[in-house]
């Protein structure tokens, strides 16, 4: 639960990650799982997106300012970053 929380990823989509039921999460999933954990993206976060097949980049604005986020806000979790995003133009991150 507490993962769900601070993640903002329901407790379903969690168990179908655990499991093996979704083998493939979305970028703003494990965007959200990145600040729900409070992993910083260089070194550690950057690691566990590409392990899961997926990156982020600089050529992309969203994706910008979701690492510029990741590095340097992570601590600040999945309701800071939504807020920056939409304050910036970008939709709110989603599980789906």
């Amino acid at each position: 639960v507490q993962l769900e929380n601070a993640s903002r990823i329901s407790q379903t989509t969690l168990s179908k990650y655990t499991t093996g039921k979704n083998t493939k999460p979305s970028k703003d999933s494990l965007v959200m799982l990145c600040a729900g954990l409070r992993l910083p993206y260089h070194g550690i976060g950057d690691k566990f997106m590409n392990s899961a097949g997926c990156a982020l980049t600089m050529a992309n604005d969203r994706d910008a300012l979701l690492i510029i986020l990741m590095s340097t806000q992570y601590t600040n979790g999945v309701k800071h970053f939504n807020t920056c995003l939409v304050d910036s133009g970008f939709a709110k991150l989603s599980e789906k």
